[in-house]
């Protein structure tokens, strides 16, 4: 379907969120008439909504019974996260109501090369990591980024990408469910267990991610991740041409991590080079896979290798993944709020080896902690526990039935008091980290407002103190 098409159509945006004000933007640009589709009514809206509803004029369906006049619509465009009953799925198939999404429109009508990056974790400092590269490449033509990382959604510069454009496409598993089509290089990074608040098992989440590699050809490239099974599996869908990343000596065309000299060893079909990561400003060994991934890649396309030690060592990471904080009569913050599940909470705990105290807790999305807790009880370098928030009332049950020997505080229903208990306890030379294995929603709109909050109440307690 073509934009003009779509002119004769009644079109429906689902979710006035950010990626649905983008799809407003763009299709009024284009003089298409839209109804808009939220479960929130005008009153509870931000200035930002209400500025685009006065500016386009467009019909709203909002409030607790928004969907009913869904199957009135022609064509559908669906925002991530929105988890569409059976029944209206049904409806949307009986009435043969075309369903969409801005990024499965992005991916039919941009004429670039994408390369998209998926996985549970790592997929932002990865893209962020690819785009300081390829910029410094001086890449002859435009590169973007957009997805969850980029300030743009892609829809806002859709009409200005050339062929000889990049786009560097970070993809949740939100945005992936339900595409037909795969990126020109398609990076699959760690794929373990999260958003089970959404997709009703593992297995589900596991084939939302799919379409990162599923629908390539024989001209595209697939980057994934061998020590992972789900990330494998994923990486072998698809005609595309492969490249392993493993930690593994078994890599004949790929990047291969070496632990102890934290070296990258890539190999490709012409040549074979070796990356010097250290010294570098990010932390943590977990690192290197993200690392890896953006190297590999960058090298496909034919940058130097000079070019990639440069920017690997000077890149700094985005905020609130494993961000130093501060340093506070000599204890070091570390604001790690986008570890939202186990796996990359353990990651950012064993990134240290100083004493830490790790603040853990927020929203229950349905995650197995069995595992996540006794590895964490055999740290060697864990100082103490703060648990807070909904899971952290769960976790301080179970590592009470555990048997926890080191300190554990909590459950407090408060994160201001979470916070001033890590640092009641703190010693010099302790790291406070903020890794808490949960996502944000029982006290903060995103783990983003988590992790300013958790800036912000350390830095007033130090003016006091």
């Amino acid at each position: 379907m073509t934009i003009n098409e779509l002119k004769s159509k009644k079109v429906g945006v689902l979710g006035f969120g950010h990626e649905g004000q983008a799809l407003v933007r763009y299709l009024s640009k284009h003089q298409i008439p839209i109804n808009v589709f939220d479960k929130k009514t005008q009153s509870e809206m931000n200035a930002n909504q209400l500025s685009i509803i006065a500016e386009h004029k467009f019909q709203t369906f909002l409030g607790e019974n928004y969907l009913d006049n869904l199957g009135e619509m022609e064509v559908v465009f669906k925002s991530p996260g929105i988890n569409l009953s059976d029944q209206i799925k049904q409806t949307l198939k009986e009435k043969e109501i075309f369903l969409t999404s801005q990024t499965a429109w992005f991916f039919k009508h941009c004429p670039s090369k994408i390369i998209g990056i998926t996985g549970t974790k790592g997929k932002g400092t990865t893209s962020s990591l690819l785009f300081e590269i390829l910029k410094a490449s001086q890449f002859p033509h435009k590169v973007y980024i957009t997805g969850n990382i980029g300030k743009d959604s892609p829809l806002d510069f859709l009409d200005q990408t050339t062929p000889e454009d990049l786009i560097v496409f970070e993809l949740s598993s939100f945005q992936l469910e339900g595409l037909q089509q795969s990126p020109n290089i398609g990076i699959c990074l760690m794929v373990t267990e999260d958003h089970l608040d959404y997709h009703p098992d593992l297995e589900s989440y596991h084939k939302a991610k799919e379409a990162i590699t599923k629908f390539q050809t024989e001209n595209d490239i697939a980057i994934y991740n061998i020590d992972y099974l789900a990330s494998k599996h994923i990486g072998e869908l698809g005609d595309g041409k492969k490249y392993e990343i493993s930690k593994s000596d078994a890599i004949s065309l790929g990047a291969r991590i070496d632990l102890q000299t934290e070296q990258i060893v890539i190999t490709t079909e012409s040549s074979q080079i070796s990356i010097e990561t250290k010294p570098r400003i990010i932390r943590g060994k977990h690192n290197l896979e993200n690392i890896a991934a953006a190297s590999l890649a960058a090298t496909l396309l034919g940058v130097d290798s000079k070019i990639l030690t440069h920017t690997i060592q000077s890149f700094s990471g985005l905020p609130h993944r494993l961000e130093l904080v501060g340093e506070f009569h000599n204890v070091k913050f570390y604001d790690d709020s986008i570890a939202t599940n186990p796996d990359t909470a353990l990651a950012g705990l064993t990134s240290f080896t100083e004493p830490v105290i790790l603040l853990l807790g927020g929203a229950n999305k349905g995650l197995d902690y069995t595992n996540f807790l006794t590895q964490v009880s055999q740290s060697q370098n864990l100082k103490a526990i703060i648990c807070f928030g909904q899971v952290g009332e769960l976790l301080f049950s179970a590592l009470t039935k555990l048997g926890f020997q080191k300190t554990l505080n909590g459950p407090f229903m408060s994160f201001d008091e979470a916070v001033k208990s890590a640092i009641s306890i703190s010693d010099t030379g302790d790291i406070i980290l903020l890794s808490p294995a949960a996502t944000s929603f029982d006290m903060f709109n995103s783990y983003a407002e988590r992790g300013d909050a958790f800036k912000e109440l350390i830095r007033s307690h130090y003016a006091q103190n």
